[in-house]
């Protein structure tokens, strides 16, 4: 078998697991109903170096199969690009993984995850909840519609949008952009690699700033709500609807956070 080039997975309605195989092989085990023995729903394609797992739509006369479930096994040395659908299911990533390239889309069905490292992640989520232990990348965009994020850590330079749903990461590292439309939002910073713009329509924001925060400048802005801080020059933690603060002069990287409807509060 020639080295796996690219790896393309597009599943109607199914649980799928991710694993490592103990070798290079590559493995797709489908559990569907006996009505399938013959000619399963879910095929298995290997061309020029793509291996493409597919799932047709079925006739369903009495709903949804609950026991269908796909288990794939990937080299364990791939590290690849890896494009993967899935319209209905859960997806589980059982084991620590790294792909050059990730490209996500799920529209009902919820993400677990150890550990994804990737130069470029694009997750799309409609509805449904995502948790995992860490996502690590260059640069990343993560939209959700309905659900929760939870990560205990997220790092790299890109957008977060999420129209409804808590949002957790425990451990943040990188820039960009985070807005929530309608949820809370709990972060912990570790660092920063230039300015993140954080906006929330209806929510809540809880941010601790957890490392060196010398590069730091604050803007924080509420509309209707509080803001509370355990730094600069406050009485009580609360400084109404406005705080600016610089923890050096030569401080670059900007922490902006506004909110509509809700308070904020930051601690170091």
């Amino acid at each position: 078998m020639t080295e796996v080039k690219d790896i393309d997975i597009d599943i109607t309605s199914a649980n799928v697991k991710i694993y490592k195989s103990n070798d290079q092989s590559i493995r797709v085990v489908y559990y569907g109903p006996k009505s399938e023995k013959e000619r399963p729903t879910v095929t298995a394609d290997y061309v020029e170096g793509i291996l493409r797992i597919e799932q047709k739509s079925r006739i369903q006369l009495f709903g949804f199969f609950d026991s269908d479930r796909v288990e794939i096994y990937l080299p364990r040395d791939y590290i690849g690009p890896f494009d993967f659908e899935l319209s209905s299911g859960n997806l589980d990533f059982v084991e620590n993984f790294e792909f050059s390239q990730i490209e996500m889309q799920l529209t009902s069905g919820n993400v677990k995850a150890k550990t994804l490292n990737t130069a470029t992640l694009h997750f799309v989520m409609s509805s449904g909840n995502l948790s995992c232990e860490g996502i690590y990348s260059d640069t990343y965009e993560i939209k959700m519609t309905s659900g929760t994020f939870k990560a205990d850590a997220l790092t790299g330079v890109g957008n977060f949008k999420s129209s409804s749903g808590n949002v957790s990461i425990q451990h943040y590292s990188g820039s960009g952009e985070i807005k929530l439309t309608s949820g809370d939002l709990n972060l912990g910073i570790e660092a920063l690699s230039g300015d993140l713009e954080i906006g929330l329509s209806s929510g809540n924001v809880d941010v601790n700033l957890l490392g060196d925060t010398n590069d730091i400048a604050c803007e924080f802005r509420v509309t209707s709500g509080n803001i509370r801080t355990n730094f600069g020059d406050v009485d009580d933690g609360d400084v109404g609807s406005k705080f600016l603060y610089k923890f050096s002069d030569g401080a670059e990287n900007a922490l902006v956070i506004k909110t509509i409807s809700g308070s904020i509060r930051i601690e170091k």
